[in-house]
């Protein structure tokens, strides 16, 4: 349709043009200044309906030939737009009036929603779309190599703890050196940075030294301001993406194979004892057993690594937008979803996500703006009951010459008894979920006093809410061991350190209010254009928490506290073992 709708214009275009070209044209000459009284060197000026236009010299002139009864069209960056009909004469001098609302984009602000808060200071700035050319789970992990002063680190790649640690300008202390992060005017947002869906991202800011002072002590380690999208007057417009990724680990340490490691053994046990001979832990037969893997069973040669970790796995990302509007209202609803996939083989970790944007915004009167913007994000999140750093530990300290799973028996040990870590990474051990929810709601206005035009009032009020739930129930089982030297081969059961089920349970809330009203004073004295402000603002959080652990469940088939048995915690509780609490601070500015 874009395709049809230009051809039409270039038809209306040539169209005009013969029109014009057909009648009579005079000569027009004139100045183009702005309201203060200045000429304003390289200002455009077309013929309404056509693409013919010039420009103005240094002094502001300009010329132009154009038919008696056309209209005129002036323009130039920081003024509004004017047009005037020529009714025949020759001589059009035309005066331009600042646009604030341009002016506002680009003049210095430290509290705003502007692009760019300030000129005068250090800031970077990336548009959104450059946030999608490497799409990215974490919306965190696409900041390095895109704004200057900027250091993004990744210590991990696991499904919901992959975010980066974000620097500004390097450690500032030896405490706490994470920036403050401001959305949509909001400071400290809950939810945070690294699950916002980047296709509803319209720039990112990063504020240093000066820039940030506007926002007190948090700012000390700089200021990450995120504007998101919102509507604009047309048609609606609809946008849809899918990513679908690939996840292949880069680099794997190379372990030693079983015959290797027998020939170490050797080597170790031979310094130790010369008299003994070189072969005093595995004879050259069994080293050559494990070469050619001739008998697995008895002299197996596992790479645990690469039973561990899996060729390749997916994510994926999906968003669908629509925008638009007229005069006197605009809207941009937007919905995602995402999912990640682990790096094991057979592992049960995953990451689901959910979220729906609405931002709405509408002009009642001719001076006062109201909008709305509400975000839901729900997050589900499921892990084996073993960490990922203990996984990988139990991976590495395995050694080549154990058997990881036998036939028709079970899973073998791993080094360390029964930490298996291709058992770790199943639900067999039992399973952890960590759901959460995410409400942001921002109600904003803008009121432009009738009796002062340089003279506005903004505020917002929001509220933001995130409910954690975590449930983790432990099982108990077993990994077999083989009997040397028995035909056929007898195993021992091994169990680990969990003799019944037992589960523990969590939930925590967090609340987060925010009021805020400003006065804003814009007005141009001649050639100079001033702007200030002054603001209150004031917020509350509070977060509660509480948990609950029971042991010694009878059966592993259902997962709820009231099954477990009373009385058997380590304090003699007849309850079991409970906690909670709560944390409240405020703030006024």
């Amino acid at each position: 349709m874009r395709t049809k709708s230009f051809g039409l214009f270039v038809v209306f275009v040539l169209l005009s043009s013969v029109v014009i070209f057909g009648q009579a044209k005079i000569e027009i000459t004139g100045l183009i200044k702005g309201d203060d009284g200045e000429a304003l060197p390289g200002a455009s000026v077309l013929i309404g309906g056509t693409n013919e236009g010039t420009i103005t010299d240094i002094d502001g002139s300009y010329k132009i030939q154009a038919p008696e009864d056309a209209t005129l069209i002036a323009s130039f960056i920081g003024f509004e737009m004017k047009e005037v009909a020529v009714n025949g004469r020759t001589k059009i001098d035309i005066t331009l009036t600042y646009d604030l609302q341009q002016l506002d984009e680009i003049v210095v602000v430290g509290y705003g929603e502007q692009k760019k808060e300030t000129l005068v200071s250090s800031v970077s700035t990336v548009e959104g779309k450059e946030l999608l050319k490497s799409p990215q789970p974490n919306l965190s992990n696409s900041f390095a190599g895109r704004l200057s002063g900027v250091i993004a680190t990744t210590s991990s790649g696991e499904p919901g703890f992959d975010g980066s640690n974000i620097l500004i300008r390097g450690l500032s202390s030896n405490g706490n050196n994470n920036p403050l992060i401001v959305v949509d005017g909001v400071a400290s947002q809950l939810g945070g940075l690294e699950r916002l869906d980047p296709n509803d991202i319209e720039s990112v800011s990063v504020l240093k030294d000066a820039s940030a002072s506007i926002y007190g002590s948090r700012a000390a380690n700089g200021v990450i301001l995120v504007t998101t999208k919102k509507g604009e007057s047309g048609k609606p417009e609809f946008t849809f993406s899918y990513n679908q990724g690939f996840v292949e680990p880069t680099r794997i340490p190379e372990m030693a194979n079983s015959a290797e490691y027998g020939q170490i053994l050797n080597e170790i046990a031979y310094y130790n004892n010369p008299s003994g001979g070189f072969n005093q832990t595995y004879s050259a037969d069994e080293i050559a057993l494990f070469q050619n893997g001739t008998d697995p069973v008895n002299y197996p040669n596992t790479d645990w690594l690469d039973e561990l970790i899996a060729p390749l796995t997916f994510q994926n990302q999906q968003s669908l937008s629509v925008k638009g509007g007229n005069t006197n209202m605009n809207y941009f609803i937007a919905a995602g979803r995402r999912n990640q996939e682990s790096v094991y083989d057979n592992g049960i970790t995953k990451f689901q996500q959910i979220n729906l944007r609405t931002k709405f915004e509408a002009t009642l009167f001719d001076d006062l703006k109201i909008g709305a913007n509400i975000n839901i994000r729900e997050e589900n999140a499921v892990y084996p009951t073993t960490s990922a750093q203990d996984i990988f530990r139990a991976a590495y300290r395995a050694k080549p010459n154990l058997t990881p799973y036998y036939d028709e028996v079970g899973y073998g040990p791993g080094a360390e008894g029964p930490n298996n870590p291709l058992l770790m990474v199943t639900d067999i051990p039992g399973t952890d979920e960590q759901p959460r929810v995410t409400f942001n709601t921002l109600l904003n206005f803008e009121y432009n006093l009738p009796f002062a035009d340089f003279l506005t009032v903004k505020g917002f009020y929001s509220r933001d809410q995130v409910y954690r739930n975590r449930k983790r129930f432990d099982l108990p089982y077993e990994v077999y061991e083989a009997v040397p030297g028995t035909d056929p081969l007898e195993f021992v059961p091994r169990p680990n350190n969990i003799p019944n089920p037992q589960l523990f349970v969590a939930k925590d809330e967090e609340q987060l209010s925010t009021s805020h009203i400003a006065l804003h004073f814009n007005k141009l004295f001649g050639r100079h254009y001033v702007t200030a402000f002054a603001a209150f603002e004031q917020s509350s959080y509070r977060s509660d928490y509480l948990h609950g652990s029971r042991r010694g469940f009878l059966s592993s088939a259902v997962d709820e506290l009231d099954q477990g048995p009373e009385g058997i915690d380590d304090n003699d509780n007849p309850y079991g073992t409970n906690a909670g609490g709560s944390f409240e601070e405020a703030r006024r500015n």
